[in-house]
This record gives structure tokens, sequence and C-alpha cells, in this order.
């Protein structure tokens, strides 16, 4: 993948939704059920827009399953 690939604004934001997901993921630990553990995640972290939080939801709930 060339550099421009990179600058284009649907590659950083599908780059954005991954991470999200990844960090998602890094954080759980299982020891509670996914579905509480997002719902406790997203309140903690108000900084992720409703769509971003939603589509790395899709991110990590696909990697997760």
């Amino acid at each position: 993948m060339s550099n421009t690939d990179t600058q284009d604004p649907v590659f950083r934001r599908f780059y954005s939704h991954l991470n999200s997901a990844v960090a998602i993921l890094r954080a759980y630990d299982g020891g509670m059920p996914f579905a509480h553990f997002i719902k406790n995640y997203f309140s903690q972290h108000k900084n992720l827009a409703a769509k971003t939080a939603g589509r790395s939801l899709s991110f990590a709930t696909v990697i997760f399953v």
C-alpha cells in the first residue's frame, strides 16, 4: 500500500475504527459478560462518538466471536 492510500480519509477512518476495536479487546479481561463490559467501556470513554462506537463495537464483536 502506498503512502497516498493511507492518506485517504476512508482508510484513516477504517484504521481508526480498527484501532478502537483493538483497544476494546485489549481492555477486556473476560471478568464480566462482554455486553456489560462494553457498556461500561463506552460510558468511561465518552470521546467516542456514537457512530465510531458502533463501528468499533462491530469490529470487536466479529473478532471476539
